[in-house]
């Protein structure tokens, strides 16, 4: 997690020989949790790049839901890419997740 802009940012990046076994599922939904219960924020921004379908996957699972498509630059390409930028608010997560 980290401060961008005024948002609270959540970002991670998982190496292929690890894809498809649950962690990240896992690691963002602790992520989320951490953040909405421990930290109290009010909002979490997320993101992932158009073509990532398991990445957007999570964010879905979890909760987040898009809030703007743009273009971002993609270091390990090289290029510009489609990007969804995606939301989550502490009051929808909670009401979502039955948390009080």
């Amino acid at each position: 997690l980290h401060k961008q802009e005024g948002d609270f940012v959540l970002g991670y990046w998982l190496g292929v020989p690890f894809w498809g076994r649950g962690f990240m599922s896992e690691a963002v939904a602790a992520a989320v949790r951490f953040a909405f219960t421990v930290l109290e924020l009010p909002r979490l921004t997320s993101g992932h790049f158009a073509e990532n379908d398991r990445s957007a996957r999570i964010l879905r699972k979890t909760g987040f839901t898009v809030i703007r498509h743009e273009t971002k630059h993609c270091l390990a390409r090289g290029a510009d890419i489609a990007h969804v930028s995606v939301a989550l608010s502490r009051d929808t997560w909670i009401a979502k997740s039955g948390i009080n």
